[in-house]
């Protein structure tokens, strides 16, 4: 039993014994596998470098960039600066090369690659546009060759960038094409030849005049149309004795005759050039003008104005007007001399910068006073044209005589400085008239008064207490229009003085905001006595200016009294001070009548009213504003107004801004007398 169980055993080791000696031979053909896999990678990778090195190598030395093709025809390689060129990051593998290649080609490519698979060739060359990363196409010269003995290669293509080339030849081709075109186009016949009198080109209008079907081989003979006059030239410029010839020459041709400008040229060693140019138009237009010169003269002849043609060297041509105008009856003594001669010395330097410069469009009425050989004096007007006379250049002039033209202008101005002259006498008589009619209501008015007012005193009982009271009364009437009357005269007086120069100024530093703020308040009483409220405002405390006192303080009285005058009961008027830019101003603004548009531009001139009717509601002689105008610009200031009909005016005064020393500043003292003030007021009459 125990050698039964020890047989078991034995077997049992042995089995296996034999499974792991099979196991062990399993593994040790799976590790020869991986060790020779591992090898052949290595190898692989090895020469894999040592194939990129030498494609490397290729293309440092210019030799061209490589591609590769595996045997499914996929890229298997691509060379970086292929890659660079093209504009591409990544070329992937596996890519078909024919994606990048231009379809037109495409046909030439596959026929020859057919001819190297079916091994009737090696490799070949084409020119093939490759598809660049931007869309555009790139040209290359590929060299495809096949490759037997590598496993994983099946063709080697070699890359050489022709693309400047390749653009360079399409604009050469271009050229070409473009030059044979031009040639074709001309009129001119052309043709050229070598120095064996062989035709080597001629364009469309040469081959017609030879009259050569197109198989026809054109001759020197027929170049030359069988003239030996042109076939003598030919032989001068192919014997390098002239380099150019130029000459008219008539041809019979169908018994009928041609004239051409024949040109030669020589082509230094390769032969010349011969070109023929239809002139027979150009022929009989020439015999045509040269029979209209007459007609075309003796038309000049007739014109009523000079006509000269002049060239560098002086008068070439003169028509018989033009001797009429210098006075002269021998042509000769105008021929040769330059216009410029026969123009006045105050007029030469005007000559010369019209007409003798560089310029040459035509130049038009230019007025210059010429003299004649008499020495007179003749106004003309001169219109300068050039043009091209008997092959030069030329200057034509046409001079018009404008002496009667002048006179008449002289004559119309005349009539129309008496016309103005007219106009304005009778405005002065409008004025004068309505000046009188005015002064003479203004003075009547308040003479009037007084004469009643004293002829009421006569009639009063002096003992009575109640005509005492009245006595007063009419003291002040009177004294009102003796005030008016005295400002009336003051105002014409100073009008006077100012307008003829004699008015005398007392220009010093004042602050202009002190001396209209102490005038303003000095009024409140007696204008808020009137019924009516004003306002003084400033924005600025200190402002300096030069001005005259006295004026300054009259103006502020005419201002302010005109505010008071159209101002209705109850209104509100503001006087304001101001800086801008450089000036102060003043503002006297009221909230009365106002003044219509049409009127703001009179109400400064002498004796205008807004109403001038003599039954008018407010009183004035109409010369206030005017003077208020003339005082304020004679201080170097300006006054404006802004109105708007029933809703007020604003006055406003500029005065230029000075800097001041302190020191140098005048105190402003107040003293605005009664008696001034009421001459000021002295035509505001308030009912009661």
């Amino acid at each position: 039993m125990e050698i039964f169980f020890l047989i078991i055993i034995i077997i049992i080791l042995i089995d296996y014994s034999l499974k792991y000696n099979e196991k062990l031979k399993q593994e040790n053909e799976y590790y020869k596998l991986k060790i020779s896999e591992m090898l052949y990678n290595d190898t692989k990778q090895k020469l894999n470098k040592e194939i990129e090195e030498i494609y490397s190598f290729i293309e440092t030395n210019k030799v061209g960039m490589i591609v590769t093709l595996n045997k499914e025809k996929n890229i298997n390689y691509v060379s970086p600066l292929l890659k660079q060129i093209l504009g591409y990051k990544e070329i992937c593998a596996s890519h078909d090369l024919n994606d990048y290649i231009c379809e037109d080609d495409m046909v030439i490519k596959n026929q020859n690659l057919k001819l190297i698979l079916e091994e009737q060739c090696k490799s070949f060359v084409m020119d093939i546009r490759i598809l660049k990363n931007s869309g555009e196409y790139h040209w290359f010269e590929c060299r495809f060759n096949k490759i037997d003995d590598q496993k994983d290669t099946d063709f080697l293509i070699s890359f050489v960038d022709i693309n400047e080339r390749q653009i360079a030849k399409e604009k050469l081709i271009y050229s070409n094409e473009l030059n044979e075109s031009l040639l074709d186009s001309l009129e001119a016949k052309v043709a050229g030849f070598d120095d064996k009198y062989n035709v080597v080109v001629a364009n469309h209008a040469m081959q017609k005049i030879c009259e050569n079907s197109s198989n026809y081989k054109i001759k020197i003979s027929d170049i030359y149309m069988n003239d030996l006059i042109i076939k003598d030239k030919i032989d001068l410029i192919l014997s390098n004795k002239v380099e150019k010839i130029s000459f008219e020459h008539c041809v019979k041709k169908h018994n009928k005759e041609i004239w051409y400008k024949v040109d030669l040229t020589n082509n230094n060693e390769y032969g010349g050039i011969i070109s023929y140019r239809d002139i027979s138009k150009t022929k009989k237009l020439n015999d045509s003008l040269i029979s209209s010169d007459l007609r075309y003269q003796k038309l000049i002849e007739r014109l009523p104005c000079a006509v000269f043609l002049q060239d560098i060297n002086g008068i070439t041509y003169c028509n018989k007007e033009a001797l009429k105008l210098l006075k002269m009856s021998d042509v000769s003594l105008v021929l040769g001399t330059p216009l410029i001669d026969f123009v006045h010395i105050d007029s030469k330097r005007s000559h010369v910068e019209k007409f003798l410069g560089t310029y040459t469009n035509t130049i038009s009425a230019v007025e210059q006073v010429l003299v004649n050989v008499q020495g007179g004096l003749v106004d003309v007007e001169i219109d300068r044209t050039k043009a091209v006379v008997d092959g030069k250049m030329m200057d034509i002039y046409i001079v018009r005589d404008i002496s009667e033209k002048l006179r008449a202008q002289e004559y119309k101005q005349s009539l129309i400085e008496k016309d103005r002259q007219l106009m304005e006498t009778r405005e002065y008589d409008r004025i004068r008239s309505e000046f009188f009619a005015n002064i003479s209501h203004e003075l009547r008015t308040p003479i009037n008064i007084i004469s009643s007012a004293v002829q009421l005193i006569d009639s009063l009982d002096l003992d009575k207490v109640t005509d005492i009271n009245n006595i007063t009364k009419f003291n002040g009437i009177i004294r009102q229009n003796c005030s008016r009357l005295l400002r009336l005269v003051n105002n014409l007086i100073d009008i006077t003085k100012i307008e003829a120069g004699f008015y005398n100024l007392k220009m010093e530093l004042y602050n202009i905001v002190n001396v209209v703020e102490e005038i303003t308040l000095s009024l409140v009483n007696y204008i808020e006595s009137k019924g009516l409220s004003i306002t003084f405002d400033t924005y600025i405390e200190e402002c300096y200016a030069y001005c005259d006192i006295d004026s300054l303080e009259r103006i502020m009285l005419n201002l302010l009294a005109n505010a008071v005058k159209f101002t209705q009961h109850g209104g509100e008027i503001v006087v304001t001070i101001y800086k801008e830019d450089k000036e102060i101003v003043i503002s006297v603004k009221d909230n009365g009548i106002g003044i219509p548009a049409e009127k703001r531009q009179v109400i400064f001139e002498r004796f205008r009213q807004v109403d001038k009717t003599l039954d008018r509601k407010y009183e004035g002689s109409g010369i206030g504003l005017s003077l208020v105008k003339l005082l304020v610009e004679l201080q170097n200031g300006t006054i404006t107004v802004n109105s708007e009909l029933n809703k007020g005016s604003d006055f406003q005064i500029m005065f230029p801004i000075m800097d001041s020393d302190l020191n140098e500043e005048n105190v402003y003292n107040l003293n605005l007398k009664p008696d001034r003030v009421n001459m000021e007021f002295s035509d505001i009459y308030f009912e009661k």
